[in-house]
């Protein structure tokens, strides 16, 4: 499980659009009732819709839709992709913004019948991760930032229950609503935000982290493809590492061994995350649970 790979990478026979309720301003409110009567509630499952959006960005002068993902190497692939419009953390004072991605997720005023004509018409795409290697990244960010009055839950609490950082926010009221918001959202499972209401491929292109220098690539070369004529090719820059603070002081491997060695300290800590990630594993293809 800790070495599963996606087997549905690549290529998709796009179907429908992701639903609207996981995504579309109109309907965060019912989003958030959703998310704070469910992070009360005991037992360890995902919220009923992701929370707080599946995050759809938009680019019309290039004429794609990108489901960024969160712990997937999104961050690494944004100045290869023209930037986000709404992104500033560790961007480069020299960054051309000037066709950057808007969030689709904000626009108030958008219908579901636009939303779906572009969802047909661009090429959609998003980007998974080994369900157990995204959950050791996560937590290793997360704990880094707790607030320090707050007490951080170990690994074996977080394999239990991955939310316990946000659910340890709210009981303890430790950190405000917006951390225990981004507490929950880098632990929410990644296939309902690639697949429509009838369990088909949202998108054109499912990427993985662990192939991303091939399938950045791909993504790139489709897009220049496609692109309207008086719009230059996007570059795929020679060196996408994540720029952020820290980055680099271990190695990627190092920091795998490690995460990987952690689990493993615990007997029930990876069937516990499979069972929570199950939908992950049987939707995106790492193996049956």
């Amino acid at each position: 499980m800790l070495s599963a790979r996606c087997r549905n990478r690549g290529p998709q026979k796009k179907t429908g659009m992701v639903d609207p309720k996981y995504w579309m301003a109109e309907h965060f409110e019912y989003r958030k009732s959703q998310m704070w009567s469910w992070i009360d509630k005991p037992g360890a499952t995902h919220p009923p819709t992701p929370f707080p959006h599946c995050q759809v960005y938009i680019n019309h002068d290039y004429r794609f839709i990108w489901v960024k993902g969160y712990k997937v190497g999104g961050t690494a692939m944004r100045g290869s992709l023209g930037w986000l419009c709404d992104d500033s953390w560790w961007v480069p004072q020299d960054a051309d913004l000037s066709h950057c991605s808007t969030p689709l997720w904000k626009n108030s005023s958008l219908t579901a019948q636009q939303a779906q004509e572009w969802w047909r018409e661009y090429f959609v795409f998003g980007v998974v991760r080994n369900p157990l290697a995204r959950f050791s990244s996560g937590y290793e960010y997360i704990s880094q930032r707790m607030p320090e009055n707050c007490t951080v839950p170990g690994m074996p609490a977080a394999c239990r229950d991955p939310y316990v950082f946000a659910k340890t926010c709210r009981a303890t009221a430790c950190c405000n609503n917006s951390t225990v918001d981004h507490h929950v959202r880098h632990f929410g499972d990644q296939a309902r935000c690639l697949f429509s209401q009838s369990d088909a491929p949202a998108v054109d292109f499912i990427a993985e982290t662990e192939n991303l220098d091939d399938d950045l690539e791909a993504i790139v070369n489709i897009i220049n493809e496609r692109r309207p004529e008086i719009m230059p090719p996007l570059v795929v820059t020679s060196s996408y590492g994540n720029p952020g603070p820290g980055a680099q002081s271990k190695k990627p491997g190092e920091r795998a061994r490690e995460r990987v060695s952690a689990l493993r300290e615990d007997p029930d800590c990876v069937p516990e995350l499979v069972r929570m990630y199950r939908n992950d594993y049987v939707t995106l293809g790492y193996g049956d649970t």
